[in-house]
């Protein structure tokens, strides 16, 4: 099982991909080579693909066992309420939490998105989302907004980032200089998908400890 680093980064590295493209069309051959697809449906290109992007990452990203197989976000909600990893609109999501979102401001979601940072000072929610303007792009959000029905919180393998070898070769990779100083690692790192005060207490714990290998 994968974690939910993987799951920000599988979307981070696809920023800018365009409905119509080779990479947009990949995401739906491989989402339409689920066997058994889910409830029958085979995606058409044409076809909403925001809750299809969710799926292909997490198959990507070996997190199929904790994230809704869909390509419906009402479905992906249903089946996160039904596995108890379903939280109100106000939760404070953590990185690699699934944001719901209806635009018609009712209890039924029609769009979705993974989130990859939270500014708690702020209450702003930065998020990665398939088919927003019919590409992957990146929004910010304030927590608490109408639009937001609530978040699907998978049960990544590694809930605590320092447990992490994957946040830790990142937290080793800053030790060496290679994301910057300042402002400057900040933005590196959430361009990345990671989130800064996590890798920075990783950082300080390696440097304490001794360790950088």
């Amino acid at each position: 099982m994968g974690h939910r680093y993987s799951m920000v980064k599988w979307f981070a590295s696809r920023v800018g991909t365009v409905e119509g493209s080779k990479e947009h069309h990949r995401i739906i051959d491989v989402y339409n080579s689920q066997r058994p697809l889910p409830r029958g449906y085979r995606m058409r290109y044409a076809d909403s693909w925001c809750a299809a992007s969710v799926t292909v990452a997490a198959m990507e990203t070996d997190n199929a066992k904790v994230i809704p197989p869909e390509c419906g976000c009402g479905e992906m909600m249903k089946y996160a309420k039904q596995r108890k990893i379903f939280a109100g609109p106000d939760y404070r999501p953590k990185l690699g939490d699934l944001i719901l979102y209806s635009w018609n401001h009712d209890s039924w979601p029609d769009h979705i998105g993974i989130v990859y940072k939270y500014d708690k000072n702020l209450d702003l929610i930065g998020t990665i989302e398939g088919n927003y303007q019919d590409s992957i792009k990146m929004r910010e959000i304030v927590g608490g907004s109408g639009y937001i029905v609530g978040y699907i919180c998978p049960r990544y393998e590694t809930l605590d980032g320092e447990d992490d070898p994957e946040l830790r070769a990142v937290a080793l990779a800053v030790i060496q200089g290679k994301y910057g100083n300042g402002l400057v690692r900040r933005l590196r790192l959430a361009a990345a998908g990671y989130r800064y005060d996590e890798v920075q207490s990783l950082v300080n714990k390696i440097l304490k400890e001794g360790g950088t290998s």
